[in-house]
This record gives structure tokens, C-alpha cells and sequence, in this order.
């Protein structure tokens, strides 16, 4: 059975998730058509980047995701649904985060910290005025 691989970028209307590169794989070209239009929500808040390509191909445009994609869709998830946010979440999330992209390209962990650090001084800057929408831990 043949592997039909989609790349996908988050796009505005997906908040916290624009800029997000993601993939998916598909039987064929009809399966993913098929399934596209069965989803058409889909459309409201992604793009086909590519489609029809490698795993690798796939792997690669995913790995060309902003690091600061990846911070917002961290906040994104770390919002409770009482519309709090819950900092153990994130330091969760963006932990797991860092130490996957360290893995994957030990050189550019200084840039990834550079921008979470550049977002943490953002964060502290509007701190009081957020703070009470903090979840207590």
C-alpha cells in the first residue's frame, strides 16, 4: 500500500496555531480528496504546503516550523477552558518542546532559547496584568 503525504500549515483563523507545520498521510491522492472534502473545515484554518511528498520531504517542511509557532501553540494549549492560563501546562509543553528540537538540530537550541527567552521577557513585561488569569499551581 502506497503512503500519500500531505503537508499542512496552521493558518490565522487557527489562533495560537498559525504558522504550525504539520502532515498527514493518506492511501492516494483520492483518499486525501476525499477526505479533504468530507473536512472542509479543514480549509477555514490550513493550507496544503505540499502534497504528494516523501516522509522525509514531510519531516523536513515540519522541521521549518517557527520556534515561536510553537510558543504560541503552547500558550494556545496551556489556556484552560474557564479561559485561564495554566503555567504548569506550558513549562510542560515547552519543555517537552526544547528538548525535542535539541535532539533534532543541537545547533539551533540557541536560537530556540533566544526566542523563548525574548517571549519570557514579553511574558514577564505583562505579567501583572495577566496574572490573574493564572491557574494557581
Amino acid at each position: 500500500m502506497g503512503s500519500y503525504n500531505v503537508v499542512f500549515r496552521y493558518t490565522k483563523p487557527a489562533r495560537g496555531y498559525c504558522g504550525v507545520i504539520t502532515w498527514k498521510s493518506f492511501t492516494d491522492k483520492q483518499h486525501f480528496d476525499n477526505w479533504l472534502n468530507a473536512n472542509l473545515n479543514i480549509k477555514e484554518r490550513q493550507e496544503v504546503v505540499e502534497e504528494g511528498v516523501t516522509e522525509e520531504r514531510a519531516i523536513e517542511l515540519v522541521r521549518q516550523t517557527p520556534f515561536k509557532c510553537y510558543i504560541a501553540s503552547s500558550v494556545q494549549e496551556s489556556i484552560t477552558p474557564d479561559g485561564k492560563f495554566n503555567l504548569n501546562r506550558f513549562m510542560m509543553k515547552i519543555n517537552g518542546l526544547l528538548f525535542t528540537r535539541t535532539l533534532e538540530n543541537p545547533e539551533g537550541a540557541e536560537s530556540d532559547l533566544e526566542s523563548l527567552e525574548n517571549f519570557l521577557e514579553a511574558f514577564v513585561c505583562v505579567f501583572d496584568t495577566i496574572s490573574p488569569l493564572i491557574v494557581p499551581a
